[in-house]
């Protein structure tokens, strides 16, 4: 039944899908420390309950944007291994159940949202782009601050 849930959140302006069963939680930011040599993804490293969980720019992954205010933003919690990630994005909207929703490979899209999304899911109120994790954190030791 989980892998049916998607929590729905605004990359860079789009609506996108994030499996559920991989959200650990969703945070409000604050003050995040930047991690010098690092790659542009990587926002910063952000303390939360005792953790230190490494910030990935959504939008920047997607377009070649860097999001401008981080402090405030909401940030997606998803946890790969040891390592704890959250996923900056514009805004959080809602959890939908996709059971009987249609899904299909993602038609041509930029070079940057392609890296990161394979899927379409078609909810009623219209087409979102379901957002691989593991191609936003990727495993580029560079990218692995915290």
């Amino acid at each position: 039944m989980m892998q049916n849930l998607y929590l729905i959140a605004i990359v860079g302006g789009e609506r996108t899908a994030i499996c559920a069963s991989k959200v650990e939680s969703v945070v409000k930011t604050g003050e995040m420390i930047p991690v010098p040599k690092t790659s542009r993804n990587v926002a910063g490293l952000f303390a939360m309950r005792s953790r230190v969980i490494t910030m990935i720019d959504c939008q920047y992954c997607a377009t070649g944007r860097v999001m401008q205010d981080f402090e405030g933003a909401p940030a997606v919690v998803i946890c790969d291994g040891a390592h704890y990630f959250g996923l900056l994005v514009d805004k959080v909207l809602e959890v939908v159940d996709a059971t009987h929703c249609s899904q299909h490979p993602a038609p041509r899209l930029s070079a940057g949202w392609a890296k990161i999304v394979k899927t379409i899911i078609e909810l009623e109120d219209g087409p979102v782009m379901v957002l691989e994790t593991e191609k936003l954190i990727a495993s580029k030791p560079e990218q692995r601050a915290a």
